[in-house]
C-alpha cells in the first residue's frame, strides 16, 4: 500500500473583527419564534424600551461564537489588556441584542483596541556570572555591571547577589504583566538549552554546572520593561 502525504492548506487565522461579526450575524439571524430551543437568557439594555432592560434568549451557536470571539480576543495583542475577554465578548453580544441595526464591530474595536507596544524586558538571573555579553537566540545575557541595563529599583528590580547576569529580550503587547510573563518563558527556555549544552560538552565538572539543586533562576517580581520604567507590572 502506497503511503500518501496529504498536504492541507494552512487555516486562515480568525481575526477579532471577523469573530465579532459572526456573533453579530448569528444573533440577528435567529427567529425567537422558531423551533430551536434557547440555552439561556440575558437581560439587555435597549434604548427607548420600557422597561429599559429586556430579556433576550440566546442559542447554542451564538454561545459558541461568543466563546470563539473570546479566544481570539485573548490571542490578539491589541486586546490582551482586557481583564476578562469572555465578559467583553458577551457585552458585545448584549450590544448587538440591544441594537438590531448597524454594524457594532467598529465601535467595539475603537473602544477596546490599544496600540501594541514594543518594549525591552530585563530579567535578573541568579547563580550565573558573566564577564561579557552572550547571545541566546533572541535573548541577550549581560553582566550586571553592563551600562545599558536599567538601574536597580528596590524592591521591584534588584541586581544584588546572587544575581550575576541580566537577560534582555524584546517583547510586544498591551499588558505589562503578560508581556513580562512571555519574556520570562522565553528566557527560561533559552537558559535551559544553555544548561543542557554545557552538560553535553563534557568540559565542566558537575559542580561547575547549574544543577537541579541550584538552577539558573529568573528572579520573580518586577521586570525592567523599557522605555517605560514601570509598565503596569
Amino acid at each position: 500500500m502506497t503511503n500518501r502525504l496529504l498536504l492541507m492548506a494552512p487555516t486562515k487565522k480568525l481575526s477579532v473583527e471577523n469573530a465579532l461579526r459572526e456573533v453579530q450575524r448569528l444573533i440577528r439571524k435567529h427567529d425567537p419564534r422558531g423551533e430551536e430551543l434557547p440555552i439561556g437568557t440575558r437581560n439587555v439594555d435597549v434604548p427607548g424600551a420600557e422597561p429599559p432592560k429586556v430579556s433576550y434568549s440566546f442559542f447554542i451557536d451564538e454561545s459558541e461564537a461568543v466563546a470563539r470571539a473570546a479566544t481570539v480576543l485573548r490571542e490578539d495583542l491589541r486586546f490582551e489588556h482586557l481583564d476578562d475577554p469572555e465578559k467583553s465578548a458577551w457585552e458585545f453580544a448584549d450590544e448587538v441584542l440591544g441594537h438590531k441595526k448597524g454594524d457594532r464591530v467598529p465601535e467595539f474595536v475603537t473602544e477596546h483596541a490599544r496600540e501594541v507596544l514594543d518594549r525591552r524586558c530585563s530579567l535578573p538571573i541568579e547563580y550565573l556570572k558573566l564577564t561579557a555579553p552572550i547571545e541566546l537566540g533572541r535573548v541577550r545575557l549581560l553582566p550586571v555591571p553592563e551600562s545599558e541595563l536599567p538601574e536597580a529599583q528596590p524592591p521591584w528590580f534588584l541586581l544584588d547577589p546572587p544575581v550575576g547576569a541580566v537577560a534582555v529580550v524584546g517583547v510586544s503587547g498591551t499588558n505589562g504583566h503578560r508581556m513580562a510573563d512571555r519574556a520570562r518563558a522565553e528566557v527560561r527556555f533559552e537558559l535551559r538549552k544553555l544548561q543542557l549544552g554545557m552538560r553535553g560538552m563534557n568540559l565542566y565538572h558537575e559542580r561547575q554546572l547549574l544543577s537541579t539543586e541550584r538552577p539558573l533562576y529568573v528572579r520573580p517580581g518586577w521586570a525592567g520593561v523599557e522605555p517605560s520604567r514601570r509598565l503596569a507590572l
